[in-house]
């Protein structure tokens, strides 16, 4: 779909759904009068009283009187973040299969993948803490997907000594997407970007794939971004054919991808596409649910539609050539 489209379709669920939109603006409205009328008071005026009294007894008390401003502070923060995640909980539940229905695909709060799904595959960091949120799933030229955002707490992808307690970052946000192939794999391929092959992240890289084997591919412009790393010389050469890099490239610069690693293994191809930021948010305190908001998350929908389209597999080629077929 087209810009235009996806915004009269926006116009069209906006008007089907004015009930929901209704009830959920009043609850937005009752939860920033209650933070408007009881929590910014009570935090600006306990602010000065708090202080003014530890210094008036004595100053011994005025870190006690500090503390007690930022555990008020802090209690305040809390409160606000667990009234917005109330709202856009009920948000989510409200719009999430309407928007999904919309675009011809199913919904599930949680997702249809988990990460224990994507283990064989390889192309995770390695995490302590995980959460997957919104997924959908459908069907292009017979051929099954589903995708979703989920956030991990990433360490280091380390086996010859033991750093699981130290991240690289605070949280790795991604997009997974999970889809059937048109024929079994006898062998395991991986796709990933250059900079986990090369320097610090070297060891790591061939620690953990100790047994797959560097394919030098002859396309030089596709070199330059990603490496290839495989269990069969033969059958990643069939699975990365000329028509397929140039896909992947094409998908990369759709997703906007910082972090982009694919694996193909058995009848799967995985794609974990690191993002800056959850996708799929339809809720928020400060951000009523308009037209526009609608707009947005569609517009995600359907970029993760056109990405399983873009590379043009089907069930009676396997990762051959796009047979015409119109679909999802």
């Amino acid at each position: 779909m087209s810009n235009p489209e996806l915004f009269i379709l926006a116009e069209q669920i906006a008007r089907e759904q004015q009930g929901k939109l209704a009830k959920l603006e009043s609850k937005r409205c009752d939860h920033l009068l209650f933070v408007m009328i009881c929590i910014i008071p009570l935090t600006l005026l306990g602010t000065p009283v708090i202080l003014v009294a530890g210094a008036h007894y004595l100053q011994i008390f005025l870190p006690i009187a500090v503390a007690a401003l930022i555990a008020l502070i802090v209690s305040f923060i809390f409160t606000f973040l667990a009234m917005d995640k109330s709202y856009r909980k009920k948000a989510k539940h409200d719009f999430m299969y309407a928007l999904a229905g919309a675009m011809g695909l199913d919904y599930r709060r949680g997702g249809f993948i988990t990460l224990g799904d994507l283990y064989d595959h390889h192309v995770l960091p390695p995490y302590a803490q995980s959460q997957s949120e919104e997924g959908f799933a459908g069907q292009h030229n017979e051929i099954d997907y589903a995708f979703q955002d989920f956030s991990i707490a990433s360490v280091a992808r380390l086996h010859w000594f033991d750093f699981r307690s130290w991240r690289f970052s605070p949280q790795f946000y991604a997009l997974a997407v999970r889809i059937q192939l048109g024929r079994k794999l006898d062998h395991h391929t991986i796709l990933m970007p250059n900079f986990m092959a090369h320097g610090f992240l070297k060891m790591a890289v061939n620690e953990k794939f100790h047994r797959f084997e560097d394919i030098d591919l002859v396309f030089s412009k596709f070199k330059k971004r990603y490496t290839i790393l495989s269990t069969d010389q033969v059958e990643a050469r069939y699975v990365f054919d000329p028509a397929m890099m140039e896909r992947i490239m094409a998908l990369d610069d759709l997703l906007g991808s910082n972090w982009l690693e694919i694996s193909f293994r058995g009848r799967e191809m995985v794609i974990i596409a690191g993002q800056v930021q959850n996708h799929f948010e339809v809720g928020h305190l400060f951000n009523p649910i308009n037209v526009l908001t609608i707009e947005k998350t569609l517009l995600q929908l359907e970029k993760l539609k056109m990405s399983v389209r873009l590379l043009a597999l089907n069930p009676h080629t396997g990762l051959g050539s796009f047979i015409g077929r119109k679909g999802n």
